[in-house]
């Protein structure tokens, strides 16, 4: 693959569009996956695909790392979803958060592998946004945003976790 189609950016607006990102990224990264999003909407990360690529990258290595944001943890509570479920089995590598408060952008979501690769989700009800390979400088913005949020505008959800 070219540099040139490496660094292009790809339009979203379907989950026909978003899953062969969402599940070639996971498959690629090494390390970390950081996914902000409003109720982990059931089109996208209820994919037994995608939900088998990130068990696989979380039980790589010692230090892989997966830290899910959810705005909106009430529509996870008493569902049996595949992604939950998976952060319950290893809790060591998958967390699950709720958000409180603090984002600057009510309708953005994101799905970022290795501070690299980027889903960016503008309106992520909508699916509209986009993807894009080697997009360091995007997703440095938004992860650093993700960390305030992670460290001071979230919460652990109890209802989430495994009893």
């Amino acid at each position: 693959m070219t540099a040139d189609a490496e660094d292009k950016v790809h339009p979203l607006q379907h989950a026909s569009d978003v899953l062969p990102f969402l599940r070639d990224f996971t498959t690629v990264a090494l390390r970390t996956l950081d996914i902000f999003s409003h109720r982990l909407a059931s089109p996208i990360y209820n994919d037994g695909e995608l939900v088998e690529a990130i068990s696989q990258l979380a039980r790589r290595g010692p230090q892989t790392k997966i830290r899910i944001l959810v705005r909106d943890t009430r529509s996870l509570h008493g569902t049996d979803h595949p992604l939950v479920r998976l952060a319950q089995r290893l809790p060591s590598h998958i967390v699950i958060r709720a958000y409180i408060e603090g984002a600057q952008d009510a309708q953005m979501g994101f799905f970022c592998a290795d501070a690299a690769h980027l889903v960016h989700f503008l309106d992520e009800a909508g699916l509209k946004g986009y993807a894009r390979r080697n997009a360091r400088a995007e997703a440095r913005h938004l992860l650093a945003e993700f960390e305030h949020l992670w460290i001071y505008g979230s919460k652990v959800d109890k209802n989430l976790l495994r009893l």
